[in-house]
């Protein structure tokens, strides 16, 4: 075992219990026996610094309000990381603090190894951004490209997916959103009498995601099916489902991923509705994988590798962007036949385990952490 570490671990976007960053990243860190300062906006979303972690409260970005909260996590970040052998940033519009980071460490006696895990496709994701103007997406985009080349002769990079690597030159592990697998698995508790079957859907809550069909969905549902939607809505958004007033809907906003997966087993289906979109075409959905890995068949569109895990699991079914009709027929197929819906949750969490398990993963980004912490 390395020798403990001091990490520093900072973002401005994310919320500081997102499950990558906090249940996957942070946690391997912890149990590897590293030391781990946080940056997040713990205010902004009402959160508190996890156990066993030093918590530092900055601004949220968000929207056109980016600058402020930056410039804030980067004068702490920068006073911080003479005191760490490691900072890992999780936002793009964090690069010119990771990058200031760096080059005071290559001329400073204290070096820290500084590193960018890329979440998201950086480029893919300006044209979706709803604030940022139509004749400037364009030019962003190139931007962000040119951006991530410079980055990646610069600091050390995680990517979150396989299918990132073709926008760099170089090689760089990639660390994939895999959850802890249940060894076992889990029980499908039975609905009490009289109960209605649950959908579940977690995850961000957007027109890109599919909330317009899951809505439409709910209007159409019978009344022994319900859909139980978990996760971060934008304010306008949050309101109107708050608003709904329709027994087939749960609406429980934001929960914390750990307490969001404990409501997965034993649900009907689990919903992934993306659009198509270039962010998403080649991305192979985080909550497909929490389904599996809880026993849950998942309801997908047809975007490449949303398709391919459905096929490969043996624990999907693709209906067509857009179609509700039937995105209805799938879930009420599942509804009556218990015997396809055993074999599925089989079949998702046996690949889960095999596959996609955080538990054997978690540990290997933990090693190339400390491989890079070594050599500095």
């Amino acid at each position: 075992m390395p020798r403990p570490l001091r990490i520093l671990v900072v973002t401005v976007a994310h919320p500081p219990l997102d499950a990558r960053i906090h249940n996957r990243q942070i946690r391997s860190l912890l149990e590897r026996g590293h030391e781990v300062t946080y940056l997040a906006p713990f205010t902004a979303f009402g959160a508190q610094p996890p156990a066993g972690v030093r918590g530092v409260d900055v601004p949220r970005s968000a929207g056109r309000h980016r600058l402020g909260p930056v410039l804030a996590a980067g004068r702490i970040a920068r006073r911080l990381a003479r005191h760490h052998d490691v900072v890992i940033g999780h936002d793009p519009e964090l690069l010119p603090v990771l990058h200031a980071v760096a080059r005071r460490g290559r001329t400073s006696r204290h070096a820290p190894a500084v590193v960018w895990d890329v979440h998201e496709d950086v480029p893919a994701q300006m044209e979706m951004t709803t604030w940022v103007p139509g004749p400037v997406k364009r030019p962003a985009t190139a931007l962000a490209t040119a951006v991530e080349g410079f980055t990646e002769r610069r600091l050390h990079l995680t990517l979150a997916e396989h299918a990132y690597a073709g926008r760099f030159r170089g090689e760089h592990p990639v660390v994939p959103n895999s959850p802890r697998v249940p060894a076992e698995l889990p029980a499908a508790v039975a609905a009490a009498a009289g109960e209605p079957h649950r959908l579940v859907y977690v995850g961000a809550l957007t027109t890109a995601r599919g909330i317009e069909e899951m809505l439409e969905l709910v209007r159409r549902l019978p009344d022994d099916v319900r859909l139980e939607l978990i996760g971060n809505a934008a304010p306008a958004l949050d309101a109107r489902l708050r608003a709904i007033d329709d027994p087939r809907l749960d609406y429980r906003g934001f929960v914390p991923n750990e307490q969001a997966l404990q409501r997965l087993p034993g649900a009907l289906a689990g919903l992934v509705l993306l659009h198509r979109h270039d962010n998403y075409l080649q991305s192979q959905p985080s909550k497909a994988l929490e389904y599996l890995a809880h026993g849950v068949p998942f309801i997908t569109t047809p975007n490449p590798a949303s398709a391919e895990l459905a096929r490969s699991s043996g624990a999907g079914v693709v209906v067509g962007h857009g179609d509700v009709d039937a995105l209805l027929t799938a879930v009420l197929a599942l509804r009556d036949d218990p015997a396809r819906r055993q074999a599925m949750r089989e079949a998702g969490h046996t690949a889960a385990l095999a596959h996609h398990d955080w538990n054997r993963q978690g540990r290997e980004f933990a090693e190339v952490v400390e491989a890079w912490a070594a050599q500095r």
